[in-house]
């Protein structure tokens, strides 16, 4: 469905927001983008994106192909620079909403000299990767960046917490991450969806990066499998716990490397709906080393499934408010991930799973979300369009 945008709440056509995604590939900030849009439909909203499926393609759909324009993925060079030049010149915006960090260090600068509104989204604090001279120098350039944002939003107290403490937390508005939470899965309506099965059946959905940590993921199943951490899982063969990994990603080498074979993993590839497989497993899985407030886990917990999540930023706000729905583990750590299952498995799926979709209902819904962040562009786009004084010597429009 393309949406009509030539009247919205009183914000004409001529006003225009542009919001701006460094990836458009599977992954939880695109997939916010897309919720956005679909929630704010009166609003004339442009998208700035690489050309990567499938949300490109989405985008594309929900807005028709004038829309949507295509930017270089996750690059600030000088290519990059003067598309993004271009695409404001014939956009004309008055806000610019720019989600996560390239997205954010390419339009942001663009956005000053055109002297327009910009509002950042994070995604997540991601220098988890960084030695400490790369942190100082990024946090110095999201100081200088943010100093001329008009608003900044965190999408969970952890990350705003954790903005604070690293010096970004002036003008920082805290929106939760939302989903659409749909109607009650059949693994929690249905008693014959919970019977218990020999192994123990984990999923997870994610990008293969050093922030996921798929291969520390794939280790400590292993791990457990193998009786290395002090613990097993009633059983003593390979078939009492199963992992299955949806994803791809610059570690996928080191993914295959970790598996080796073993029949306890398996490697499923991207899936774009991986939540309409949930009904297969026991327990969503994650190992991350940081987040932000994970789509993917929310869309897990909507689903009804149980999240057994390392206890890091982001996965503890979820723990905190799904109570018995999350059990948490030390991040990469093979006896305290044993012991978190342990935990799952005497609380029972169907109460876990009934626990992690009530708190998706109560605190993760998209339209909320959508309302929040369309009521934080109505209080800083200008009242009236002003008069477009800039120029890029060179540069044709």
């Amino acid at each position: 469905m393309v949406i009509d945008s030539s009247v919205n709440n009183g914000v004409e056509s001529s006003r225009p927001v542009l919001m701006v995604t460094g990836r458009a590939d599977i992954g939880g900030g695109p997939a916010h983008v897309q919720l956005l849009l679909e929630g704010i439909p009166d609003l004339d909203i442009h998208v700035a994106a690489p050309k990567q499926e499938p949300f490109f393609g989405i985008y594309r759909r929900i807005l028709g192909d004038k829309k949507v324009h295509e930017i270089p993925a996750r690059s600030t060079g000088p290519a990059a620079l003067r598309r993004a030049w271009q695409i404001l010149g014939r956009v004309r915006p008055m806000l610019i909403h720019t989600h996560g960090k390239a997205a954010g260090v390419l339009f942001r600068p663009l956005a000053r000299i055109r002297r327009t509104a910009t509002i950042h989204t994070f995604h997540g604090l991601h220098i988890g990767a960084y030695s400490r001279l790369q942190t100082f120098f990024y946090l110095r350039i999201e100081r200088v960046l943010g100093h001329g944002d008009a608003l900044k939003i965190a999408v969970s107290p952890d990350e705003h917490r954790a903005l604070v403490d690293a010096g970004l937390g002036k003008r920082c508005e805290l929106v939760m991450n939302g989903i659409n939470v749909g109607p009650e899965p059949k693994r929690l309506s249905s008693p014959a969806q919970l019977v218990d099965r020999p192994a123990l059946r984990l999923v997870s959905a994610a990008r293969f990066t050093h922030q996921k940590d798929p291969v520390g993921l794939v280790r400590l199943v292993q791990d457990v499998v193998g009786g290395r951490a002090g613990w097993e899982l009633g059983e003593t063969h390979e078939s009492a716990l199963e992992l299955t990994l949806m994803g791809a990603g610059d570690l996928n080498n080191e993914v295959v490397d970790a598996v080796g074979g073993k029949p306890n993993v398996v490697l499923a590839g991207e899936v774009v709906r991986p939540c309409a497989t949930y009904v297969d497993y026991d327990a969503y899985v994650s190992n991350s080393r940081w987040e932000g407030l994970p789509l993917a886990v929310l869309e897990a917990m909507a689903a009804g499934l149980p999240c057994v999540l390392s206890d890091v930023v982001g996965h503890r706000e979820l723990a905190n408010l799904a109570g018995e729905g999350v059990v948490r583990f030390e991040q990469g750590d093979a006896r305290s991930f044993a012991v978190a299952l342990a935990k799952l498995r005497a609380r029972g799926f169907g109460v876990s799973g009934a626990a992690a979709r009530e708190a998706a209902v109560t605190h993760f819904s998209a339209d909320r979300m959508a309302t929040q962040t369309a009521a934080l562009y109505a209080r800083v786009m200008p009242a009236e369009p002003k008069a477009d004084r800039s120029a890029l010597p060179g540069t044709s429009l």
